[in-house]
């Protein structure tokens, strides 16, 4: 197939694997970044400009790639009135909660979260399940190779640190996390966010130690930084949703990295704790597992392993393609 992707300020990360597994599939593949028009200009009319030159009518599918406030409605229902069209969020089902007319206006929906999958359904949209994947463009990732520079026992990285105001169903904040593993002596370090300060990791209440945040990671280091810190923790804003998972997850564990992850709905149903991950659903459990591992670490480098070897087949690009096109021919 011919697709065009429309989204995003750069081919990069989740977009990036992707667009490789697309073409490992055999597949041609144009981008279209409206996001970097959108953000030198704040014009719509140059990202329609920039959409219509893209010619999508010229290709069999496009997949719109986390379209936010760069891609307004009438956009998006032009081009579907040219092609097919698929829309992939990785933020459900928080966008849907506050309302996605866009989501609506596309002909099916690729989205991370299996509550969203079965509401699209019900409503007539054609939906599919797809994480962002990880990237096997390259073969087989090298799971003996680290960085000391960001060696430490327990590490959490985030683009954002969440209030627990707006997303009250986690079990606890970044911030808070933070904050109860250093006052237990580990040695932790907070890296991001997104400005690149160490100012997100702080909360009123909390005096976060600049000591413990290692700056910001470049996307393309992400792969040898989960393997390089003996422990990787992650959190959800949305813990409630079924197989909800982030980017975070599915890419350490793919990496060869080891994570501690909060306990999602439905999250045996794709990993099992003690062989592929771990996962807590307290602070106080938290601790104790943090503890366990570091006093194991055998253990946990073939849970490490095991999860690479388990991930990288099941949640590749080559998989998000072969579910890509299985959704395209339902619309078609």
């Amino acid at each position: 197939m011919k697709i065009l992707t429309i989204g995003g300020n750069r081919v990069a990360q989740s977009l990036k694997s992707a667009v490789h597994g697309l073409e490992l599939f055999g597949d041609e593949v144009e981008s279209c970044l409206p996001r970097r028009v959108f953000q030198n200009t704040h014009d719509h009319d140059q990202v329609f400009d920039l959409v219509r030159d893209s010619k999508p009518s010229c290709y069999d599918a496009v997949l719109f790639w986390n379209p936010k406030r760069e891609m307004p409605l009438n956009i998006v229902q032009w081009v579907t009135t040219q092609v097919p069209t698929v829309y992939w969020t990785v933020d459900d089902p928080n966008y849907e909660e506050a309302g996605s007319p866009v989501r609506r206006a596309c002909s099916a929906t690729l989205t991370c979260c299996q509550d969203s999958v079965d509401r699209y359904e019900k409503e007539g949209q054609p939906a599919a399940l797809a994480y962002p994947p990880v990237n096997v463009k390259a073969g087989a990732y090298d799971l003996m190779t680290y960085d000391p520079a960001w060696a430490c026992d327990v590490s959490f990285m985030a683009g954002n640190a969440y209030r627990m105001s707006e997303f009250p169903k986690m079990y606890a904040d970044r911030p808070t996390i933070a904050d109860r593993l250093i006052r237990e002596g580990f040695d932790f370090m907070a890296f991001g966010h997104w400005d690149q300060k160490s100012g997100g990791w702080g909360r009123k209440g909390i005096a976060f130690d600049k000591a413990h945040y290692g700056g910001f990671v470049h996307p393309d280091s992400n792969t040898l930084f989960y393997r390089t810190c003996a422990i990787n923790l992650n959190s959800h804003v949305r813990p409630d949703g079924l197989r909800y998972y982030n980017e975070r997850l599915i890419h350490c564990l793919g990496s060869g990295g080891f994570m501690l992850c909060d306990k999602v709905n439905g999250i045996e149903l794709d990993f099992t704790p003690g062989e592929h991950l771990d996962v807590w659903s307290s602070l106080d459990e938290l601790v104790e597992k943090v503890r366990f591992y570091l006093e194991n670490p055998e253990k946990r480098k073939a849970i490490a392993l095991q999860a690479a070897l388990y991930v990288t087949a099941k949640f590749s690009n080559i998989e998000f393609a072969r579910t890509l096109h299985t959704l395209v021919k339902r619309i078609r």
